[in-house]
Protein backbone atom coordinates (compact mmCIF):
# COMPACT_ATOMS: atom_id res chain seq x y z
CA UNK A 1 0.00 0.00 0.00
CA UNK A 2 1.61 3.30 -0.57
CA UNK A 3 2.16 6.06 1.37
CA UNK A 4 -0.64 7.89 0.05
CA UNK A 5 -3.32 5.31 0.04
CA UNK A 6 -2.20 4.77 4.20
CA UNK A 7 -3.12 8.46 4.40
CA UNK A 8 -6.38 8.48 2.98
CA UNK A 9 -7.17 5.46 5.29
CA UNK A 10 -6.31 6.96 8.40
CA UNK A 11 -8.09 10.29 7.80
CA UNK A 12 -11.27 8.34 6.40
CA UNK A 13 -10.69 6.49 10.07
CA UNK A 14 -11.11 9.66 11.98
CA UNK A 15 -13.47 11.29 9.67
CA UNK A 16 -15.43 7.95 11.23
CA UNK A 17 -14.26 8.63 14.69
CA UNK A 18 -15.46 11.76 14.78
CA UNK A 19 -19.04 11.67 13.21
CA UNK A 20 -19.80 8.48 15.91
CA UNK A 21 -19.08 10.90 18.47
CA UNK A 22 -20.57 14.11 17.55
CA UNK A 23 -24.06 15.41 19.46
CA UNK A 24 -25.61 15.41 16.54
CA UNK A 25 -25.26 11.56 15.75
CA UNK A 26 -25.44 10.94 19.72
CA UNK A 27 -28.64 12.88 20.17
CA UNK A 28 -30.48 10.81 17.27
CA UNK A 29 -30.55 7.46 17.85
CA UNK A 30 -33.33 5.01 16.40
CA UNK A 31 -34.83 4.90 20.42
CA UNK A 32 -34.82 8.42 20.68
CA UNK A 33 -36.57 8.66 16.36
CA UNK A 34 -39.24 6.05 17.49
CA UNK A 35 -39.74 8.67 20.94
CA UNK A 36 -39.88 11.46 19.36
CA UNK A 37 -39.98 11.26 15.53
CA UNK A 38 -43.61 11.59 15.86
CA UNK A 39 -43.21 15.59 16.90
CA UNK A 40 -40.57 16.08 14.33
CA UNK A 41 -42.49 14.45 11.56
CA UNK A 42 -43.27 17.67 9.44
CA UNK A 43 -39.37 18.87 9.44
CA UNK A 44 -37.37 17.95 6.60
CA UNK A 45 -35.35 14.58 6.42
CA UNK A 46 -33.17 16.21 3.70
CA UNK A 47 -29.52 17.57 5.09
CA UNK A 48 -28.82 21.05 3.24
CA UNK A 49 -25.23 22.27 1.94
CA UNK A 50 -23.39 23.35 4.83
CA UNK A 51 -25.06 21.65 7.45
CA UNK A 52 -24.48 17.85 9.31
CA UNK A 53 -27.43 17.14 9.80
CA UNK A 54 -31.46 17.74 9.26
CA UNK A 55 -33.82 19.51 10.68
CA UNK A 56 -35.76 16.33 11.37
CA UNK A 57 -32.58 14.79 13.36
CA UNK A 58 -32.13 18.58 15.26
CA UNK A 59 -35.82 18.38 16.00
CA UNK A 60 -35.60 14.90 17.78
CA UNK A 61 -32.51 16.13 19.83
CA UNK A 62 -34.60 19.22 21.21
CA UNK A 63 -37.75 16.96 22.15
CA UNK A 64 -35.20 14.26 23.97
CA UNK A 65 -33.52 17.44 25.83
CA UNK A 66 -37.20 19.04 26.65
CA UNK A 67 -38.32 15.41 27.75
CA UNK A 68 -35.23 14.83 29.68
CA UNK A 69 -35.70 17.91 31.33
CA UNK A 70 -31.81 19.00 30.36
CA UNK A 71 -33.90 21.77 28.83
CA UNK A 72 -37.33 23.57 29.65
CA UNK A 73 -37.13 26.00 27.38
CA UNK A 74 -38.17 25.18 23.88
CA UNK A 75 -36.99 28.11 22.30
CA UNK A 76 -33.66 27.53 23.66
CA UNK A 77 -34.26 23.33 22.85
CA UNK A 78 -34.75 24.33 19.30
CA UNK A 79 -32.31 27.37 19.02
CA UNK A 80 -30.28 25.35 16.06
CA UNK A 81 -32.99 24.56 13.38
CA UNK A 82 -33.69 27.55 10.67
CA UNK A 83 -35.91 30.47 11.67
CA UNK A 84 -36.06 31.39 7.65
CA UNK A 85 -39.31 29.51 5.96
CA UNK A 86 -38.66 28.05 3.01
CA UNK A 87 -40.71 28.45 -0.19
CA UNK A 88 -43.06 25.61 0.73
CA UNK A 89 -44.05 25.99 4.19
CA UNK A 90 -45.23 29.22 6.20
CA UNK A 91 -43.79 28.27 9.63
CA UNK A 92 -39.53 27.73 9.91
CA UNK A 93 -38.54 24.63 11.08
CA UNK A 94 -37.51 26.61 14.26
CA UNK A 95 -41.14 27.46 14.71
CA UNK A 96 -42.39 24.13 13.94
CA UNK A 97 -39.60 22.86 16.34
CA UNK A 98 -41.40 25.12 19.49
CA UNK A 99 -44.57 24.37 18.73
CA UNK A 100 -43.78 20.34 18.80
CA UNK A 101 -41.81 21.01 22.46
CA UNK A 102 -44.41 22.47 23.87
CA UNK A 103 -46.65 20.21 23.15
CA UNK A 104 -44.19 17.67 23.99
CA UNK A 105 -44.37 18.62 27.38
CA UNK A 106 -47.04 20.09 28.25
CA UNK A 107 -47.69 17.66 30.83
CA UNK A 108 -43.89 17.96 32.28
CA UNK A 109 -40.69 15.98 31.34
CA UNK A 110 -39.01 13.43 32.81
CA UNK A 111 -38.33 15.18 36.23
CA UNK A 112 -42.12 15.67 36.28
CA UNK A 113 -42.79 12.01 35.43
CA UNK A 114 -40.65 10.52 38.19
CA UNK A 115 -41.84 12.53 40.78
CA UNK A 116 -44.93 12.04 40.35
CA UNK A 117 -44.08 7.92 40.12
CA UNK A 118 -41.86 8.58 43.13
CA UNK A 119 -44.81 9.77 45.15
CA UNK A 120 -47.32 7.42 44.47
CA UNK A 121 -45.56 4.60 47.06
CA UNK A 122 -44.01 7.77 49.30
CA UNK A 123 -48.30 8.76 49.80
CA UNK A 124 -48.63 4.88 49.91
CA UNK A 125 -46.43 4.55 52.60
CA UNK A 126 -48.03 7.71 54.48
CA UNK A 127 -51.66 6.29 54.11
CA UNK A 128 -50.81 2.66 55.64
CA UNK A 129 -49.04 4.39 58.54
CA UNK A 130 -52.46 6.80 59.22
CA UNK A 131 -53.97 3.73 59.41
CA UNK A 132 -52.06 1.80 61.68
CA UNK A 133 -52.66 5.04 63.68
CA UNK A 134 -56.30 4.60 63.52
CA UNK A 135 -56.39 1.53 65.39
CA UNK A 136 -53.35 1.97 68.07
CA UNK A 137 -53.15 5.88 68.60
CA UNK A 138 -54.05 7.53 72.25
CA UNK A 139 -54.51 10.97 71.51
CA UNK A 140 -57.26 12.82 69.84
CA UNK A 141 -54.41 14.69 67.86
CA UNK A 142 -52.69 11.90 66.21
CA UNK A 143 -56.24 10.26 65.47
CA UNK A 144 -57.21 13.48 63.70
CA UNK A 145 -54.38 13.71 62.19
CA UNK A 146 -54.09 9.93 60.18
CA UNK A 147 -57.95 10.51 59.20
CA UNK A 148 -56.60 13.62 57.72
CA UNK A 149 -53.66 12.01 55.98
CA UNK A 150 -55.64 9.01 54.51
CA UNK A 151 -58.40 11.53 53.30
CA UNK A 152 -55.42 14.19 51.43
CA UNK A 153 -53.19 11.73 50.04
CA UNK A 154 -55.50 9.17 48.97
CA UNK A 155 -56.86 11.96 46.46
CA UNK A 156 -53.16 13.22 45.91
CA UNK A 157 -52.63 10.00 44.84
CA UNK A 158 -55.57 9.28 42.28
CA UNK A 159 -54.59 12.68 40.95
CA UNK A 160 -50.76 11.49 40.60
CA UNK A 161 -51.81 8.35 39.12
CA UNK A 162 -53.46 10.00 36.22
CA UNK A 163 -50.69 12.91 35.59
CA UNK A 164 -48.40 9.12 35.53
CA UNK A 165 -50.71 7.64 33.01
CA UNK A 166 -50.34 11.06 30.94
CA UNK A 167 -46.72 11.35 30.85
CA UNK A 168 -46.24 8.11 29.99
CA UNK A 169 -48.77 8.04 27.43
CA UNK A 170 -46.45 11.23 25.45
CA UNK A 171 -43.53 8.40 25.92
CA UNK A 172 -41.65 10.98 28.01
CA UNK A 173 -38.75 9.29 30.22
CA UNK A 174 -38.57 9.24 33.97
CA UNK A 175 -35.22 11.07 34.95
CA UNK A 176 -33.24 10.34 38.47
CA UNK A 177 -34.45 12.92 41.26
CA UNK A 178 -31.10 12.18 42.32
CA UNK A 179 -32.01 11.08 45.79
CA UNK A 180 -31.64 8.45 48.15
CA UNK A 181 -34.04 6.60 49.87
CA UNK A 182 -33.57 8.77 53.05
CA UNK A 183 -33.42 11.99 51.43
CA UNK A 184 -37.17 11.05 50.39
CA UNK A 185 -38.25 9.64 54.09
CA UNK A 186 -38.36 6.13 52.56
CA UNK A 187 -35.74 4.76 54.43
CA UNK A 188 -38.09 3.48 57.24
CA UNK A 189 -39.83 0.21 58.33
CA UNK A 190 -43.77 0.68 59.21
CA UNK A 191 -43.43 -2.49 61.02
CA UNK A 192 -41.83 -0.92 63.63
CA UNK A 193 -44.93 0.88 64.54
CA UNK A 194 -46.64 -2.31 65.01
CA UNK A 195 -47.03 -2.77 69.23
CA UNK A 196 -45.35 0.57 69.61
CA UNK A 197 -45.25 1.86 72.90
CA UNK A 198 -45.97 4.90 73.40
CA UNK A 199 -47.57 4.44 69.61
CA UNK A 200 -48.23 8.15 69.05
CA UNK A 201 -44.96 9.36 69.64
CA UNK A 202 -43.21 6.91 67.38
CA UNK A 203 -45.54 7.51 64.82
CA UNK A 204 -44.86 11.50 64.87
CA UNK A 205 -40.96 10.33 64.99
CA UNK A 206 -41.57 8.04 61.76
CA UNK A 207 -43.94 10.84 60.15
CA UNK A 208 -41.94 13.94 60.55
CA UNK A 209 -38.93 12.93 58.11
CA UNK A 210 -41.32 11.11 56.23
CA UNK A 211 -42.83 14.50 55.30
CA UNK A 212 -39.76 16.21 55.61
CA UNK A 213 -38.75 13.82 52.74
CA UNK A 214 -41.87 14.84 50.49
CA UNK A 215 -40.86 18.61 50.87
CA UNK A 216 -37.04 16.97 49.36
CA UNK A 217 -38.41 15.66 46.66
CA UNK A 218 -40.39 19.02 45.72
CA UNK A 219 -37.75 20.81 45.55
CA UNK A 220 -35.95 19.16 42.89
CA UNK A 221 -39.70 19.26 41.20
CA UNK A 222 -39.65 23.06 41.41
CA UNK A 223 -35.96 23.30 40.02
CA UNK A 224 -36.37 20.94 37.11
CA UNK A 225 -39.75 20.11 36.32
CA UNK A 226 -42.11 21.30 33.45
CA UNK A 227 -45.38 20.75 34.05
CA UNK A 228 -47.81 23.34 35.39
CA UNK A 229 -50.05 20.70 37.36
CA UNK A 230 -47.12 18.70 38.99
CA UNK A 231 -45.80 22.24 40.08
CA UNK A 232 -49.12 23.01 41.80
CA UNK A 233 -49.35 19.54 43.14
CA UNK A 234 -45.90 19.73 44.35
CA UNK A 235 -46.94 23.07 46.36
CA UNK A 236 -50.08 22.01 47.92
CA UNK A 237 -48.00 19.01 49.11
CA UNK A 238 -45.04 21.27 50.52
CA UNK A 239 -47.35 23.77 51.93
CA UNK A 240 -49.74 21.38 53.71
CA UNK A 241 -46.77 19.07 54.98
CA UNK A 242 -44.19 21.78 56.16
CA UNK A 243 -47.60 22.89 58.22
CA UNK A 244 -48.00 19.50 59.72
CA UNK A 245 -44.29 18.93 60.74
CA UNK A 246 -44.59 21.78 62.90
CA UNK A 247 -47.85 20.79 64.22
CA UNK A 248 -45.93 16.94 65.00
CA UNK A 249 -43.54 19.11 66.95
CA UNK A 250 -45.53 21.00 69.05
CA UNK A 251 -47.59 17.80 70.11
CA UNK A 252 -44.20 15.83 70.69
CA UNK A 253 -42.75 18.79 73.05
CA UNK A 254 -46.23 19.03 75.00
CA UNK A 255 -45.22 14.99 75.77
CA UNK A 256 -42.15 14.62 76.06
CA UNK A 257 -40.76 18.03 76.53
CA UNK A 258 -38.65 18.44 72.58
CA UNK A 259 -39.40 18.02 69.37
CA UNK A 260 -36.08 15.65 69.15
CA UNK A 261 -35.61 13.65 67.47
CA UNK A 262 -37.32 15.70 64.40
CA UNK A 263 -34.24 18.00 62.70
CA UNK A 264 -34.14 21.06 62.97
CA UNK A 265 -36.15 23.71 61.46
CA UNK A 266 -34.58 24.37 57.67
CA UNK A 267 -34.05 20.92 57.05
CA UNK A 268 -37.33 20.44 55.74
CA UNK A 269 -37.10 23.07 53.21
CA UNK A 270 -38.13 26.74 54.02
CA UNK A 271 -37.83 28.04 50.15
CA UNK A 272 -38.93 24.81 48.41
CA UNK A 273 -42.07 26.85 47.87
CA UNK A 274 -42.07 28.54 44.78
Amino acid sequence: MTATRHRIVAFAAVLAVAASASPAHAATTSADTRAFGKSCQTQSKKRLAGLKSTSFSRCVTAMSRLARGQSRSALIACASLSRKPSRYARRSAFAKCVVAGRRLVRHGNGIDRSYVEEMIPHHVSAVKMAELALGSASTPYVQALARSIISSQNAEIARMRVMAAKLKAARIPPVSLGLTKREMGMDHDISHLVGADPFDIHFVDMMIPHHQGAITMSRVLFAKGAGAATRRLAEQITVAQKREIEQMRQFRASITGSPAPAPATGEGGEGGHH
